[in-house]
C-alpha cells in the first residue's frame, strides 16, 4: 500500500500544542488527517480526488518522542483531551458530558468497489522480540473503579442492519478477522490463528462464579424469521484444498501437560434454567445426503467405563461391547447382506437369507462330503455355526471347523433337501 503523506502543520493544528512536560513525560500524539489521496483497486493513486468519505479518521499513536506535538491527559482533565470527528471536518475538542479519549460519529457515503475502510490503522511490524509479545494495538482495561456495579466490556461492538439491501446476498458480520500466511517458513516454525481468546483467574482469585473462553448467544425475538439458526458455524473457505499433514479437526481439544483435563468435552446443561435443546431435538444428527467412512471411532483410546449409558441406566455397552441393563429384552435381528459363497465336495445352490444366516438347497445326494461357507466380514477368531436338514430331519450336518472367513460342515443330505443355518462370529 502506498504510504500515507504526510500532511503539513496548519495553525489551527499548531495551537492545539500544549506545553510539554519534560523529556521523560508520557504524552499522546495524534496526528489527524480529515482528506487522503485513496488509492484504487489497480494500485494508481487518484490525485485529483480527495474522498472524504474514504478514511475519515486516521491516527498514529506515539508516546513520548523528543520532539513533536503533545497533549498531555492527566486523568483529572480527559474531558478536555478527547478528539472528536464528524466525518468531514475534524477538530479538538473538549467532549463535554463524555469522559473519553476519543469520539468518532461519522457518516460513510459514495460508492468502492472491493474493500473500504472507514477507519484504518495499518502497522508494519519490524520489531525483534525475542520471546516476548507484540502487539499492533494493544487495550488494558482495568476494573478498578471505587464503586463499579453492572457490565464491563472491554471492547464492545454493535452492528445494526436498518435497511433492506437492494438485491443480491449481503451479509452483515460484527467482527470480522482475517490473518495470512504468505510466503514460505521452515516446516513447524509459524501457526496463525485467526482468534485467540484467553480467560484466566489468577492465584487468589477466588467466589467467582464461572471462567469462560467465549460465549455466543444467539436470540431469534418473536416476530422475526430465519432461514437458518446456528450458534457456532465453522466452515472450510471456498478454495480449501489441503488436509493437515499430520491432524485435522473441524473442532480440536487438546491440552499442554499439566493440567487437569475436562469432566466433559460436550455437556447438556440447564444451568441457566432452561433446557438447551427442544423436546423433539436431536444431540448429534447428520443433515442432508451425506457419505463417510466412520460414525464415532475411539479404537485408539482406553475406555475404563461404559461406552454408552442409556437414559436413566436403562441400558449399558461396555468397553467389551458387551449390552446389560436393568431389564434387558433381546432385540429382534435381522441377518443382512448377500448369502455366503460356497465350495466343498457338497454342491448346494438355491440360496437364500443373509451373510451369515439363511438356507440352501443340495445340488445333489451327498454322504458324508463337506459344505464350506465362505462370509463377507470376518470374525475376530473364528465362527460357531448350526445347520440343520428341514427336509429330512434325520440327516446330521455338523460343524468341523472355521476360520475368521469361513465355516465348514460334514453334510449328509439327499437331493433337493433344503438346509437351515445360523453363525455367530467370536
Amino acid at each position: 500500500m502506498r504510504p500515507w503523506p504526510r500532511k503539513r502543520k496548519t495553525p489551527a493544528r499548531a495551537a492545539l500544542q500544549t506545553p510539554r512536560g519534560g523529556e521523560n513525560s508520557t504524552s499522546l500524539h495524534l496526528n489527524a488527517f480529515s482528506t487522503v489521496q485513496p488509492v484504487d483497486a489497480g494500485g494508481a493513486t487518484q490525485e485529483t480526488q480527495l474522498l472524504k468519505y474514504f478514511v475519515p479518521l486516521m491516527f498514529v499513536a506515539l508516546a513520548s518522542e523528543a520532539a513533536g506535538e503533545s497533549l498531555n491527559c492527566a486523568d483529572s482533565a480527559r474531558t478536555a483531551c478527547g478528539f472528536a470527528s464528524t466525518g468531514a471536518v475534524n477538530t479538538w475538542g473538549a467532549l463535554q458530558n463524555f469522559n473519553a479519549g476519543f469520539n468518532v460519529n461519522m457518516t460513510m457515503s459514495g460508492t468502492h468497489a472491493g474493500y473500504y475502510y472507514g477507519n484504518l490503522i495499518e502497522i508494519h511490524d519490524k520489531v525483534i522480540n525475542g520471546s516476548g509479545r507484540t502487539q499492533g494495538v494493544g487495550l488494558n482495561f482495568h476494573g478498578d473503579g471505587p464503586a463499579r456495579v453492572g457490565e464491563r466490556d472491554a471492547f464492545g461492538v454493535w452492528t445494526t442492519v436498518e435497511s433492506d439491501p437492494p438485491s443480491g446476498f449481503n451479509p452483515y458480520i460484527s467482527v470480522f478477522s482475517v490473518i495470512q500466511g504468505n510466503v514460505p517458513v521452515t516446516t513447524n516454525r509459524v501457526g496463525v490463528w485467526a482468534g485467540n481468546f484467553n480467560a484466566q483467574l489468577l492465584r487468589g482469585a477466588t467466589g467467582y462464579t464461572g471462567i469462560y473462553g467465549a460465549e455466543f448467544d444467539v436470540t431469534a425475538y418473536a416476530g422475526s424469521s430465519v432461514s437458518g439458526k446456528y450458534g457456532i458455524s465453522i466452515v472450510q473457505g471456498s478454495g480449501d484444498s489441503v488436509h493437515g499433514a499430520i491432524r485435522e479437526a473441524a473442532i480440536a481439544v487438546y491440552n499442554p501437560v499439566n493440567t487437569t483435563g475436562w469432566n466433559n468435552i460436550i455437556a447438556l446443561d440447564n444451568l441457566s434454567g432452561g433446557s438447551p435443546i427442544s423436546p423433539s431435538g436431536c444431540i448429534i444428527c447428520t443433515q442432508g445426503a451425506l457419505s463417510f467412512a466412520k460414525g464415532i471411532d475411539i479404537s485408539s483410546s482406553i475406555l475404563s467405563g461404559n461406552f454408552i449409558t442409556g437414559p436413566r441406566r436403562s441400558f449399558m455397552v461396555n468397553a467389551a461391547g458387551d449390552v446389560g441393563g436393568r431389564s434387558y429384552t433381546a432385540p429382534t435381528y435381522v441377518v443382512g447382506g448377500a448369502a455366503p459363497s460356497s465350495s466343498g465336495s457338497c454342491a448346494i445352490n438355491a440360496q437364500t437369507g443373509g451373510n451369515t444366516a439363511g438356507v440352501f438347497r443340495a445340488d445333489g445326494a451327498c454322504a458324508g462330503g463337506t459344505v464350506t461357507l465362505s462370509f463377507a466380514v470376518p470374525a475376530p477368531q473364528g465362527w460357531v455355526c448350526d445347520a440343520h436338514d428341514m427336509t429330512t430331519p434325520a440327516n446330521a450336518i455338523n460343524e468341523t471347523g472355521s476360520t475368521p472367513s469361513t465355516v465348514t460342515f460334514v453334510a449328509k443330505m439327499a437331493n433337493l433337501d433344503q438346509v437351515a443355518f445360523k453363525c455367530v462370529a467370536f
